[in-house]
Order: C-alpha cells, then structure tokens, then sequence
C-alpha cells in the first residue's frame, strides 16, 4: 500500500494516477475491506469520462467484487456488465475472463446454473487460451462449487483439477477454497476422515495467509461435520470461532450462515424461541435478496422451526414457497432437503405413505447427486416410518 501511496504522489493531477488509485481499490477488495473499496471507485467513478478505458473497466470490476461481497447482487452484476463491454472492446481475454468469473458467480447466487455454468466455462476458456493458470485455476474451482450443488463426482473431479495447478504455482488462498471445497464434498460422502483432513488443511492455508473471512466459514464447515457425527461439544466451539472471525471481517454474509448454523444446534436443542428470533433476522435479511439460495434457505429453516412447534400447516407452506422457487432447477440439493423435510413433517403428523412418498424423492436427487450423508438419514427415516405404519 506505502508503494501505490507513493506512486501517487509522483503522478498527482495527471491520467496516471487512476492506475494507483484502482491499485489501492484493489487492495481494499483483496484485504476483505470492501465498503473502503466500494468508497474509493465511487469516489473516481463520480468522473469518469477522464478515466482511461483500461482503469475505468478496473474500477468496475472492483465496485462490482465490493458490491457482491456486500450482498449486492444486482447492483455487482451491473458493474460487471459495464467491465465486460470495456475489456471486449479492448480485447483484453484476461480481463473478459475476469468479469465472466464473476458475472457467473452472481448468477450461481441467484439459482441461475445454466447461465452460471455457460460463464465459468467462458472464463475458463479465455484462461486456458492465453495459458494464465492462477485463472485456470479459479475456473476450475468455481465451477466445482457450482456442481456441488448437482453432481458431487463432478464437483470433485474439477477441484482436484484445480488442486493440483493450485499446488504448482503456490496459490496458498486458493487453496483455502479448495480444500473447504473437498471438505464438504467428502463430508457428504460420508468419507469423515478425508473431510476432516480437508478443513484442516484449509484452516492451515487460511491461517498462514491471514485469510479471515476463509477461517469464518472453515469453522462454520467444521461446526457442521461434527454437529453431523453427533460431537455436538466441538461443534459449537468451532461455531464460536466463525462467529467471531465473521464478525471481524462485518460482512453480513458470514454472519448470517453462522446464523443458519447456530439454528441447527438450536432445533437439537429443542431452543425454539431463540431459534425464530434467528430465523425472523434471516427472513427480513432475505425477503426481497436478490441471493435466492439464502432466500430459500430462510424458507426451508422457517418451516423446520415451525413444523417442531408443531404447526405443520404453515411449515408445508413455506416449503412449498421454497420447492417453487428450485423446482424447474436440474435435480439440486435444496430441492432433496424440502422433499426430506417434508417428509418428517408428514412422519411427525403419522402421515406415513405421504411421508414415504417425500423421502423417495428427495432419495432420487441425493443417489444422482451421489450425496449419501442424506441417503443415510433417507434410509433410517423409511425404516422407521415402514414400522411405525405397520404398527
């Protein structure tokens, strides 16, 4: 940062200095200080008609990072937009590349896996024609994420792709992702040693890197594996430490999946009224988000607290809001959670054959999905409403 403030006072009052004030920008967003980002390129943006084309489509994408991570989905999308139609005129693949990336990102964000697939594989395809493997790497990534939702063998075969390049060229942070990523895949595989392998390497990358929003939700990922293998106690020290970390960084988002977290334990717990107290913040959070997995999130953890108040009626109502809005999706994880949770909302009311009928179909998603931690639930859950039939 002491090099750019330099730079700038060298080149003050001339075209040269927006390089270092984009730079400066740049660092903010790397730094996780995006509303300082966010303030910067609006700062300059306020005149850029004497902006040169190069900077000017840099200060959008950073706006457009700074507004994302702010949960501003649809103000980021339009900064990106506005890059990409810079770097196309410039022929600038590098920089084309950059804003299809993140362009797919908020797309992914709003269910839209079509578009979001068709951008990453856009980005990668520029990256790979100019041969820059720090974006190769990304694309990669990125689009492991996104196949997590759908297709886990898939989701793991593009991480391992990009561990590998990751590893070669040292990209510590990426690997942070990366390894989170497998983490989670394996968890839902039900391969808890290799999972637990994965978020401890994750944890190590993120510490060496200072990485704290990384450390956020590797800890929120942890709470979640050992809330899952019934080790309730760790659990929740490691949803401490995400809380903690996420209210470091104050992104809203991370705290807000810390929130969804903590309801879990909550619902074990049976701790109903902390639990709508929770899920009322997330609610109004996301009632008119343009992030629609977090929207729907809000939904489905909306009717589990209500179904175990035991109002049923207004906990189908709000999965049948959720289905509606994953239904025309391909087959994806939240559309196999509503059909669980359907399920044990019509187990709990002995309404076994419509129960049955639930779990088959969240069953077909999760075996196409390969995703046999909620298989095995599925499993238990037909035994028992099979007996509790015949009894």
């Amino acid at each position: 940062m002491k090099y750019l403030r330099a730079g700038l006072k060298l080149t003050a009052n001339t075209s040269a200095s927006y390089q270092f004030h984009s730079g400066i920008a740049w660092i903010y967003a790397r730094l996780g200080q995006y509303l300082k980002a966010k303030k910067e390129c609006e700062q300059f943006l306020k005149k850029k008609k004497l902006i040169p084309k190069q900077e000017l489509g840099l200060f959008y994408i950073i706006m457009g990072v700074a507004l994302l991570s702010l949960n501003k989905l649809n103000e980021a999308i339009s900064y990106f937009k506005k890059a990409l139609d810079i770097r196309e005129q410039l022929n600038d693949k590098k920089g084309m590349a950059a804003c299809y990336l993140d362009m797919a990102v908020v797309y992914q964000q709003q269910l839209n896996f079509i578009l979001s697939e068709e951008y990453y594989k856009n980005a990668l395809r520029l990256y790979e024609e100019i041969g820059y493997q720090m974006g190769i790497t990304i694309s990669l990534l990125d689009l492991g994420s996104l196949y997590f939702n759908y297709n886990l063998n898939k989701a793991e075969e593009y991480c391992m792709k990009a561990l590998e390049i990751a590893k070669l060229i040292g990209a510590k942070r990426d690997l942070v992702f990366i390894y989170d990523n497998l983490g989670l895949i394996h968890l839902r595989r039900l391969m808890i040693d290799r999972a637990m392998e994965d978020f401890d390497l994750a944890l190590r990358y993120a510490k060496e890197t200072n990485f704290i929003e990384g450390l956020s939700f590797i800890n929120v990922h942890l709470s979640e594996l050992y809330r899952e293998t019934k080790r309730l106690n760790h659990g929740l020290r490691h949803l401490k430490k995400a809380y903690s970390y996420a209210q470091r960084v104050k992104l809203s988002q991370y705290i807000n999946d810390c929130m969804f977290e903590e309801i879990e334990y909550l619902l074990i717990k049976k701790d109903l009224k902390r639990a709508r107290i929770l899920v009322q913040k997330l609610f109004k959070e996301f009632k008119d988000s343009a992030d629609r997995n977090r929207q729907i999130l809000s939904y489905i953890y909306r009717g589990r607290i209500l179904a175990a108040s035991g109002d049923f009626k207004k906990a189908m109502a709000d999965y049948e809001r959720a289905l509606k809005a994953v239904i025309k999706l391909p087959d994806n994880l939240l559309a196999g959670e509503i059909y669980y949770f359907q399920g044990l909302s019509f187990k709990n009311q002995d309404r076994f054959e419509e129960a049955i009928q639930m779990f088959l179909k969240a069953n077909e998603i999760f075996m196409k999905m390969g995703n046999l931690l909620y298989i095995d639930k599925i499993e238990r859950e037909i035994t028992s409403a099979n007996i509790s039939k015949r009894n």
